[in-house]
Formats: structure tokens, sequence, C-alpha cells
């Protein structure tokens, strides 16, 4: 989430919509705390959250957060073409 950590955000319902949060344990651009109450908050509003903390420093994307995306874009594809076929 952006902002400062007791930014005021408004109750929704994710409806198991979900969400990968993820930097790196030394990350200069993104803090592990803000990762960790990202969950946390997400988690609470209904997400479907998963959470990577990886190993040292850098700010940069990680294969295995590739690999979650390319997995999720597969499900709604395969999805979608579920429901095509239906009608």
């Amino acid at each position: 989430m952006i902002g400062p950590l007791d930014t005021p955000r408004p109750q929704v319902d994710l409806q198991g919509t979900p969400v990968l949060v993820a930097c790196a344990e030394a990350d200069a651009h993104i803090p592990k705390t803000h990762v960790e109450h990202s969950a946390t908050l997400l988690s609470s509003f209904g997400a479907e959250v998963t959470k990577w903390i990886f190993p040292g420093g850098g700010h940069t994307v990680f294969p295995p957060e590739v690999e979650w995306l390319q997995e999720r874009l597969s499900e709604l594809t395969t999805d979608s073409a579920n429901r095509s076929q239906v009608r």
C-alpha cells in the first residue's frame, strides 16, 4: 500500500482476489514493514494474499513473482475460456 502505514483505508470486500505483496529483505524502495502491513490489511479486506520476503537486497522483480503472475493469468484465461464454452 502506498503512503504512511497509518493512512486511513476504506473498508472494501476483495472477495478472494489473489494479491501478491513482496520485496527483498533490504529493498531500498519497499520497506519490509510496508509489505507486512499491506499483507495484513489486504487479508482483512478478504484478499487471497501471497506474501514473499526475498533474501538479500535489491529492488527487482524476482523469478517466483513472474511465475506467480503467469499462474494467475493462466487461471483467468482458462476460467474465461470455460465460461465461453458453457454459453
